[in-house]
């Protein structure tokens, strides 16, 4: 059984679709192709190793793989209409470091309309 440090290397064809800005259909056409190394898991899907896909950007002149974001980090987003309350709520930098935090503020608010 594989530890979760060799987990973090593996990579679904959708990682690589939604990094390239294509389908995974296409990613399977790289793999198909002999472009982009991978392996069949048993239930057949297919997985890249962290290296090998790094080496098909530098390869193929493709933007570099920024390290992806760890899917047991907890991270919050605060929505709110008010600026204020968003600058309450939101942490200082230090504290963003342990659990990342977005803020939304809707350009336009909708308010319902005031009854006369």
């Amino acid at each position: 059984m594989q530890n979760s440090e060799q987990k973090k290397k593996l990579l679904t064809t959708g990682d690589i679709a939604a990094h390239c800005e294509v389908s995974y259909e296409t990613v399977a056409n790289w793999i198909k192709g002999g472009k982009l190394k991978s392996h069949q898991t048993p239930g057949g899907h297919r997985r890249i190793r962290m290296e090998d896909f790094i080496d098909y950007l530098s390869v193929h002149d493709m933007p570099p793989l920024n390290a992806p974001a760890d899917p047991n980090q907890r991270r919050i987003l605060v929505v709110d209409d008010e600026p204020g309350i968003l600058k309450l709520i939101t942490p200082v930098p230090s504290s963003a470091k342990r659990c990342p935090t977005r803020c939304a503020l809707p350009a336009t608010v909708l308010r319902p309309a005031s009854r006369s």
